[in-house]
C-alpha cells in the first residue's frame, strides 16, 4: 500500500512536516549529532511548544516529564498524560512513549514515523462522560507497538488489561482504517467504542483471552479465548467479531457438569445506536435446552438492556417439525406454537403436568404429531391448546393403538376432547382429564369397543374365576367407561360403566347377548346384568364384587334359562352334584335372589324354580317341578318341594348343613312308578335284578311312602331314617328275592306255580347301614305273607323271618266256609330267609301237615 493512500499515516506525516525552516535546521543538526555521536540530547524547548501547539490542534492537550531523542531517531517521552479539551482529568497516562522516525525521509525534507511503543498505559473514561459520574478505568495497563509500513498500520505487539480481562497478540496483524468524513479525535473515537464497553461483566471469566486484528474495517476485528463461564454454562473455543455495526459471538457450550448445552453457537449483538444495544440474534445446533436436544435453534431478542425486553425463536428438529415463540419480559408472558412429529426428546420442554401424560403414554411406533400452542409465564408453561395425532400410543389398558385427539392445560389440569383410539377391534372414542401437580391423578371417559384381552386389562381376570366363569367371544363388546386412577400409584381407585357383548359364554351356556353395569370403588362390582341365550331369554339383575378374588355375587333373576347354566352359577358343593341330574326340555322358569360371598359362610340367597312342560331327574320323568331352596350361611334349606315325578306326585322337605356335611329330610310321594325309580336312581340299581325274560315286570307297581331322617352324606352308616312304604299293582312274585319262596311253595299239596303278591306295605328304619322292619306285609288273592327282618346294606345279608297265610283274602260265603276247615293249613307255614341278597336263601321252619313231597 502507498503512504498517500493511507489516511492516517498521512495525517500524521503532516502533523510534523517542520513550517519554520529555523525549526527545521536545528532538529535536523540535534538528529544528526545524536546519529554520530550516538549520544542522547534533549528536545529544545521551542520544539516541545510546537510539538504541544499541534496536539492542541486536533483537541488534545499533552504533558510529559521530560522528551530524549535518540541517536536510532527514536522519541522517547516520559510521564505522559493527554487529555481531551479542557478536561482537566487525564484520558491517557503512559509511564513512556517512544517515536521512532525515518532518519533518511527526515533529511529529504519530511517527518516520517516508522513505529509508536506504549508502555504502561492507562485508559480512563472521564467523569464528564461517565454515566455514574465518576471517572471509569478503560484499561488498566497497556503494553503496545505499531509499525507504520508501506503496507498499512502493523500492530506489532499488544498486551492490555480492561478490568478483569486480559488482550494480548500472538502474532503482527495488519490494520486498515477507513478515511474519516471529518476531523477525528480522541473523545469521538470513546464514543464510538464505549458500547463495546458494555460487554465488560460478561466477558470477566473469559480464560486467557487474546485479541486478533484483520484488514476488516473494523476497530476489533476478533476476540478468542480458550473457555469462559457465564451463570452455570461453559463455553469453549469462543470467538466474538466486533464489528463496526455487529458484534457476533461463537463457540462450544456446556454446562459445569460437562453435558453439552450446544454443539454450535453463534450469537449476533446489532449496534442500532452507539450509546446502547437493541437487540441480540442467537443461532444454535444441537442445543440442550431443559435436558431437551435441540437440533436447531433461531432466535432473537429486542430491548436487551431495557425493561421492555422481548424475545422470539424457532426450534428446528425434522423436517416440517418445529416450535416457534415469543416472549415479553415486563408482563413475564409469553406464547409459543409447536407443529410436527416429535419424539421424546420435546418432553422436557414441557411442564411436569404435560411431562407427565406423554411420558406415561409413551409411543412405539412414529413419533406423534402434535399442533399446539402454549402460553407461560416466568418460563412455566400455563395453558395450552393442540390436536395430537399418534401411532402405537400405549395405555394402560390400550397398547400400542392409533390415537387422535383434541386438548387443553389449564392450571396443571390437562384435559382431552373428541380422543378416539383404535387397535385392532378395539375403536373407542371419549375424554380424559388429568390433574398435574405431581398428584397423577387422572379419568378417562370413553365408549366404543373393546376386545376381551383389552377389556381384560380393566376387568383383571373376572371372568376367569371360577365362581364367575363367564367367556366373551371374537366380537368385541361395546363399553360405556368412566375410569379414574393414579399414575404414580399405578392404581384404579373408581371405576364405573356398562357392557354390551354379543357371542359369549356362560359356564357351559351360549348367550347370544348380555348387557350389565360394572365398576369399581374399592371392590370391583357388576350389576343390572342381562343375558339372552337362543330360544331363552330373562333378566338378570345381578352385582358381583371382589378385590382379587371374588367377595361377592348378589343378584335378582327372574329367567327362563337352562338349569344347568343356573346351577354353574352356584358352588361346586353338594348342592350342585344332587341338582346337576335335573335335566329340562324347556328351559324352568327361575326366581332367584340374594347374595354369594367369598366365604361360604356368609352366602344368603333363594332360588325358586318351577316347570310345568316335564323334565327328568337321574332319568326318572316328572311333569312338573316345584322347589325353593334358602341357603344362609352353610345351612340351605329346601322348602316347598313338589313334583310329579314318576307320573306320581312327591312333596318334601329338606336341610343340609355344608359345613357339618349333615343332611335331614322329611318326604311324601304318592302312586310313584316303582320300576322307574330301580332303573334310573343310582342308590337303587344295585336291588334291581330281573331274572325273568318274559311276563310282567316284577318292579312294576305304584309306590307311596312317607321318610324322614338325617345323617352325614358322606357316610351313609350314619344316617338314621324312619319311614312307611305301600305298593300296590305289583308284581312282587317275581322279583328275585321272592322268587325262590315261590319255588318252595310249588311243592306243597297247594301247589302254588308262583305268589302273586300285588300289594304290600310296611314302616321300615335304617340305623348304622342296617335297613329294618317289624311289619312288612305282602298280599295276594290267596295268600298273605307277614313277617321282619333286616338287611346289611353294606354287606348286603338278610336275616328275616315270614309267616304265610293262606286264602285270607277269599270273599264268597260258600268257598269262605269250605276253606275254613282248612285253615290249620292256611295259617300254620313259616319260613326263614338267609343268604345275600344276590343269592337269597329261604327255609321253611313251621309244616304243621307236612305236605312236602
Amino acid at each position: 500500500m502507498k503512504n498517500s493512500q493511507d489516511p492516517m499515516q498521512n495525517a500524521v506525516k503532516s502533523s510534523f512536516r517542520a513550517k519554520d525552516s529555523w525549526l527545521w535546521i536545528l532538529l535536523a543538526g540535534q538528529l544528526l549529532f545524536a546519529f554520530l555521536t550516538r549520544w542522547e540530547i534533549s528536545i529544545s524547548d521551542v520544539y516541545q511548544g510546537k510539538l504541544l501547539q499541534h496536539c492542541q490542534q486536533h483537541g488534545l492537550r499533552v504533558k510529559y516529564a521530560d522528551g530524549v531523542l535518540f541517536s536510532d531517531g527514536t522519541f522517547v517521552f516520559s510521564h505522559v498524560e493527554i487529555f481531551l479539551g479542557e478536561i482537566r482529568e487525564p484520558v491517557i497516562t503512559a509511564e513512556q512513549v517512544a517515536i521512532e522516525l525515518r532518519l533518511w525521509s527526515f533529511l529529504k525534507g519530511s517527518f516520517d514515523i516508522r513505529s509508536v511503543k506504549v508502555c504502561n498505559a492507562k485508559f480512563t473514561l472521564p467523569s464528564l462522560y461517565s454515566e455514574t459520574g465518576n471517572a471509569e478505568s478503560l484499561v488498566s495497563r497497556l503494553f503496545g507497538k505499531v509499525s507504520f509500513t508501506h503496507s498499512g498500520v502493523r500492530l506489532d505487539s499488544l498486551l492490555a488489561k480492561l478490568d478483569n480481562l486480559e488482550v494480548s497478540l500472538t502474532e503482527p496483524t495488519l490494520l486498515n482504517f477507513s478515511k474519516p468524513q471529518s476531523d477525528i479525535n480522541l473523545h469521538n473515537w470513546l464514543q464510538q467504542i464505549r458500547p463495546y464497553l458494555t460487554y465488560r461483566p460478561y466477558l470477566r471469566h473469559l480464560e486467557t483471552p487474546f485479541l486478533v486484528f484483520s484488514n476488516e474495517k473494523a476497530i476489533v476485528a476478533a476476540l478468542f479465548g480458550k473457555g469462559a463461564h457465564f451463570e452455570g454454562v461453559d463455553a469453549t473455543d469462543i470467538s466474538i467479531s466486533i464489528e463496526k455495526e455487529r458484534v457476533v459471538g461463537a463457540g462450544h457450550a456446556l454446562s459445569f457438569r460437562g453435558e453439552p448445552l450446544a454443539k454450535h453457537f453463534i450469537v449476533e449483538l446489532p449496534l442500532a445506536r452507539p450509546e446502547s444495544i437493541d437487540s441480540v440474534t442467537v443461532f444454535g445446533q444441537s442445543v440442550s435446552l431443559r435436558g431437551a436436544t435441540i437440533p436447531m435453534l433461531k432466535g432473537s431478542v429486542t430491548g436487551l438492556l431495557s425493561d421492555t425486553l422481548s424475545a422470539q425463536a424457532m426450534l428446528s428438529f425434522e423436517e416440517d417439525c418445529y416450535v416457534t415463540g415469543h416472549y415479553h419480559k415486563p408482563s413475564q408472558r409469553g406464547q409459543c406454537h409447536l407443529n410436527g412429529s416429535f419424539d421424546d426428546g420435546i418432553y422436557p420442554l414441557l411442564n411436569e403436568g404435560l411431562q407427565y401424560f406423554f411420558e406415561r403414554t409413551s409411543h412405539l411406533g412414529r413419533a406423534p404429531s402434535i399442533a399446539a400452542t402454549l402460553d407461560f409465564q416466568a418460563a412455566e408453561i400455563k395453558t395450552a391448546t393442540f390436536a395430537i395425532e399418534a401411532r402405537q400410543f400405549c395405555l394402560p389398558f390400550l397398547p400400542a393403538a392409533d390415537l387422535q385427539a383434541r386438548g387443553f392445560f389449564n392450571d396443571d389440569v390437562l384435559a382431552l376432547s373428541s380422543l378416539r383410539m383404535a387397535v385392532g377391534k378395539s375403536n373407542v372414542r371419549g375424554a380424559y382429564v388429568e390433574d398435574g401437580g405431581n398428584s397423577g391423578r387422572y379419568r378417562f371417559m370413553l365408549e366404543g369397543t373393546l376386545e376381551p384381552d383389552h377389556l381384560n386389562e380393566l376387568l383383571p381376570d373376572w371372568w376367569s374365576e371360577t365362581f364367575c366363569d363367564f367367556t366373551i367371544g371374537q366380537e368385541a363388546p361395546f363399553v360405556d367407561l368412566d375410569l379414574q386412577g393414579n399414575w404414580d400409584e399405578e392404581k384404579i381407585y373408581f371405576m364405573s360403566g356398562r357392557i354390551f357383548g354379543k357371542k359369549c359364554s356362560f359356564r357351559d351356556m351360549p348367550l347370544d347377548a348380555f348387557s350389565g353395569q360394572f365398576g369399581y370403588d374399592k371392590t370391583y362390582f357388576f350389576k343390572n346384568v342381562w343375558a339372552e341365550s337362543t330360544g331363552t331369554q330373562g333378566t338378570v339383575n345381578a352385582e358381583l364384587a371382589y378385590e382379587d378374588a371374588l367377595e361377592y355375587l348378589k343378584f335378582d333373576v327372574q329367567s327362563q334359562w337352562p338349569f344347568e347354566a343356573l346351577v354353574g352359577v352356584f358352588r361346586q358343593d353338594a348342592l350342585t352334584e344332587w341338582t346337576m341330574p335335573l335335566e329340562f326340555p324347556l328351559a324352568p322358569e327361575i326366581e332367584a335372589y340374594g347374595t354369594l360371598f367369598d366365604d361360604p359362610e356368609r352366602d344368603d340367597f333363594q332360588v325358586t324354580l318351577t316347570t310345568h312342560d316335564g323334565g327328568s331327574y337321574w332319568g326318572v320323568p316328572f311333569k312338573k317341578l316345584l322347589f325353593t331352596a334358602h341357603k344362609k350361611g352353610h345351612q340351605l334349606e329346601l322348602e316347598k318341594i313338589e313334583s310329579s315325578l314318576a307320573n306320581g306326585s312327591i312333596q318334601g322337605h329338606m336341610t343340609a348343613d355344608f359345613l357339618n356335611k349333615t343332611l335331614s329330610f322329611d318326604t311324601q310321594a304318592d302312586q310313584l312308578e316303582n320300576d322307574l325309580l330301580f332303573t334310573n336312581i343310582p342308590l337303587l340299581k344295585p336291588f334291581y335284578i330281573n331274572e325273568y325274560t318274559s311276563g310282567a315286570n316284577p318292579y312294576a307297581g305304584k309306590l307311596s311312602l312317607k321318610l324322614h331322617g338325617s345323617g352325614n352324606w358322606e357316610h351313609m352308616q350314619s344316617f338314621d331314617v324312619h319311614g312307611y312304604a305301600k305298593l300296590k299293582d305289583a308284581n312282587l312274585g317275581r322279583i328275585h328275592l321272592l322268587g325262590a319262596l315261590s319255588r318252595i311253595m310249588q311243592g306243597t299239596p297247594l301247589n302254588f306255580s308262583s305268589l302273586e303278591f300285588s300289594k304290600a306295605k310296611g314302616h321300615f328304619a335304617l340305623k348304622d347301614g342296617i335297613l329294618s322292619t317289624d311289619d312288612i306285609m305282602l298280599n295276594s288273592r290267596l295268600a298273605r305273607l307277614e313277617g321282619s327282618g333286616s338287611m346289611d346294606l353294606d354287606k348286603q345279608t338278610l336275616d328275616a323271618s315270614v309267616r304265610m297265610f293262606f286264602f285270607q283274602g277269599v270273599k264268597l260265603p260258600i268257598v269262605k266256609q269250605i276253606l275254613w276247615f282248612l285253615r290249620p293249613i292256611s295259617s300254620g307255614f313259616e319260613a326263614k330267609l338267609s343268604g345275600t341278597f344276590r343269592e337269597p336263601h329261604w327255609a321253611l321252619s313251621f309244616n304243621p301237615f307236612g305236605f312236602l313231597k
